[in-house]
């Protein structure tokens, strides 16, 4: 069953499923709830525990350990102009 409401789910990485082959690459698909038709009509949205609606509920699981340094950052900095 289809869930017709577009919203903004939010996850910790860490609680993600990588890919297998490198452990730094997540999955491109993921379960993310499921759909349960209701008596009245409506449409329940029950999310898998990884998943949740408020980006400040997920930052709650978030350790500053697994934050990373701002040197191992891939910033693409290629629109900045360098002038000699």
């Amino acid at each position: 069953m289809r869930y017709n409401d577009h919203k903004f789910l939010f996850a910790n990485p860490k609680q993600l499923d990588s890919s297998g082959k490198d452990s730094n690459h997540l999955q491109q698909n993921y379960i993310m709830g499921f759909v349960f038709p209701q008596v009245n009509g409506s449409l329940k949205l029950d999310l898998t525990d990884e998943w949740y609606e408020s980006f400040n509920e997920v930052f709650e699981t978030l350790n500053i350990e697994d934050a990373i340094s701002a040197d191992d950052m891939q910033i693409d900095n290629r629109n900045i102009i360098v002038k000699n």
